[in-house]
């Protein structure tokens, strides 16, 4: 997302979802990014959201991803 985007309210959440819908998420997601940055993108990818949003890419994000706010609480 762009700093700029607003996104409609949800009722759904991954924590709700089971394993197939997490992996059904994080392609869908994958492919949205391939999309904004391009396939050869190397940059960082900055996660900053909790765990159930994050390890469905982290496959995708390999060694390019961080995770600044690990183990902060809210």
């Amino acid at each position: 997302m762009h700093p700029s985007d607003q996104i409609d309210p949800y009722d759904t959440t991954l924590a709700a979802m089971g394993a197939h819908g997490h992996r059904q998420w994080g392609s869908r997601v994958a492919t949205q990014l391939d999309m904004v940055l391009g396939r050869e993108f190397m940059g960082d990818i900055v996660f900053l959201a909790g765990k159930h949003y994050r390890t469905p890419l982290l496959d995708y994000a390999g060694h390019r991803s961080r995770v600044p706010m690990e183990g902060l609480g809210i």
